[in-house]
This record gives structure tokens, sequence and C-alpha cells, in this order.
């Protein structure tokens, strides 16, 4: 009985943890993460979404606020700084180690006073 409860916890554990996703427009939209890209450059994490599109996350997230929300509330919750102020309330932050990106985004959208929370992307280029 012991041994079926520890395999099933590590099979929890190891399903849950590799549940890569963000959200877009109300959509969980999933992504399989790609361990051997021969591109792969340490600042930037390689994923697959739903239709092969190949995305990079790096630290980065494209925050969006509601008028008259605050940012520095959501610094100091989540350890982000701003990279750069692209709006009035449109900011793009970083958060301390890449592995959080996708966790800190969707966390965001989850707060009623922000409107998305997305990884900055890094697309495929393709020289011609």
């Amino acid at each position: 009985m012991n041994k079926i409860l520890i395999i099933l916890t590590i099979l929890t554990s190891y399903v849950f943890s590799n549940d890569f996703f963000y959200i877009k427009d109300n959509q969980k939209i999933h992504l399989e993460k790609i361990q051997d890209i021969s591109r792969a450059s340490s600042s930037v994490d390689y994923y697959k979404d739903e239709n092969n599109v190949v995305l990079g996350v790096n630290k980065n997230i494209i925050l969006s606020l509601k008028e008259g929300t605050l940012v520095e509330k959501y610094l100091k919750l989540y350890d982000l700084e701003i990279e750069k102020k692209l709006d009035s309330n449109l900011f793009l932050v970083k958060t301390t180690n890449k592995s959080k990106t996708l966790e800190v985004s969707n966390e965001l959208n989850r707060k009623n006073d922000v409107i998305f929370a997305q990884p900055d992307f890094v697309k495929e280029v393709f020289a011609r």
C-alpha cells in the first residue's frame, strides 16, 4: 500500500510540474517544453504551442493594468522590476528568473485589476 502511494505521489508531481501554459484572451494555451534545441540560449526557454509554433520565454512579461492601479503593488508581490514603461498602464516587467515567467504571468492574469499579463515571447527567427 505504501509503495502505491509513493508511486502515485511521484507521478502526480511529475504530471503537474510539467503543465506549462499561458493565458491569452481568457483561454489557456498549453505549451510543451522543448528540451533539446540547437539554438537554445541560456537566457531563453523554448516551448511549442498547440499549433507547433516555437516560442521562447525569457524573464520579460507584458503587463497591462486597469486605470488607477499602481504597478508597484505587483512589483513587490512578485519580485518584479520595470524594464520599460510602454504606455500609461502598460509595462514591460522582468522576473528574477525565467523559470518563473509563465507562473507569474498566469498569477497576474487572475488579478481583478490586471487587463492582461503575457510573457514577452521570443519567436523563431529564420535566415533568408
